[in-house]
């Protein structure tokens, strides 16, 4: 699964144009934490001087020990990703922890994930659990997320489908569009303990697609495609499926393919039908794949191309579109 980890924490506000750096230099060696945290940002992304990630540990240092935690979580950041020095998980999370316990809360929820995923150190589940409580609780939303995500798939902590509805409804709050997806497949699907509600699932779904979730969107499509739990609407669903493609989503560009090339709620379009198969193909979905090559093989909409369908329908099989196979394999031996 992929994971959400917080990347360097930049303190826009500061500005160190009012100094020289040898003012804030002098302001940092005199204690000045945030300026020592400024000096490090500086020499982090190289503004006006040379980068180096060494220099840029020895200011945040000076800012993590004067009391500044954005200080101690880029330390951190730093450290684990092995930006301009070696990679040292252990310095990393003693520096989230520094950060984490101090107030920084991005600091418990990169220790919520390298605990979960087990990054660098030993995997632990309890750890992993009690730092994304933390940072859920005090307004992070992707731990939120993330915890949400352990409690739906059960997987090293036990299955709580309640409790991971309120999670994701946290994380929805919060922007997070994969936490109002997942509430809204919750919802349509149903799970133990929390029963289908296609009002809920359509309402969330749609939360999630307006924040450009492709997913979301796609499975918004289905319901007015099919009007299940609202009222069928072939037209709201040519442009849910259409903004789901456009977002890279190979399903949604194979369904609008389907109406198009069948006349579903749509005039029938085969030219359309062809580009988007093509896309849906292009975006690793196989049954888009075989659709073109079966159009190919027939001509429909297009002149025959054996090899065009040859290749569309190797795609396919490649893709482990049984279907795909057996085309392929039927037209190799016309040779």
């Amino acid at each position: 699964m992929k994971t959400f980890l917080w990347t360097i924490a930049i303190f826009s506000t500061i500005n160190l144009n009012a100094n020289s750096l040898e003012e804030s230099q002098k302001l940092c060696d005199g204690g000045d934490a945030k300026e020592c945290y400024g000096l490090g940002n500086i020499h982090l992304k190289g503004e006006g001087v040379k980068k180096d990630s060494a220099k840029a540990v020895t200011f945040f240092e000076k800012a993590c020990t004067g009391g500044y935690v954005k200080g101690c979580y880029n330390i951190g950041v730093i450290y684990l990703n092995g930006v301009g020095v070696k990679k040292d998980s252990a310095k990393a999370v003693n520096s989230f922890e520094k950060s984490c316990t101090d107030g920084y809360f991005k600091g418990c929820y990169n220790l919520g994930i390298i605990y979960g995923d087990g990054i660098g150190i030993k995997q632990d589940s309890a750890k992993a659990v009690s730092f994304l409580e933390k940072s859920c609780n005090n307004h992070i939303s992707k731990g939120c997320l993330r915890l949400g995500i352990m409690n739906i798939r059960g997987k090293k902590i036990k299955k709580d489908a309640p409790k991971a509805l309120s999670l994701f409804k946290k994380a929805c709050d919060g922007g997070e569009a994969i936490g109002c997806y997942d509430l809204g497949r919750i919802y349509l699907e149903g799970e133990e303990g929390v029963a289908k509600d296609l009002p809920s699932a359509s309402k969330f779904l749609e939360k999630s697609c307006d924040t450009k979730y492709a997913t979301g969107c796609y499975n918004l499509g289905n319901m007015y495609f099919k009007g299940d739990g609202v009222k069928e609407d072939t037209t709201h669903a040519e442009e849910l499926y259409n903004k789901a493609c456009s977002l890279g989503h190979g399903m949604g560009c194979y369904n609008l393919g389907f109406m198009y090339a069948n006349g579903k709620g749509v005039k029938q379009h085969y030219d359309k039908a062809l580009k988007l198969y093509k896309k849906a193909c292009d975006a690793n979905y196989a049954q888009g794949c075989f659709n073109l090559g079966a159009m190919y093989h027939k001509g429909v909409g297009i002149d025959k191309n054996a090899t065009k369908a040859k290749e569309f329908f190797g795609k396919a099989c490649s893709g482990k579109n049984e279907r795909g196979c057996k085309a392929l394999a039927t037209l190799n031996q016309k040779k």
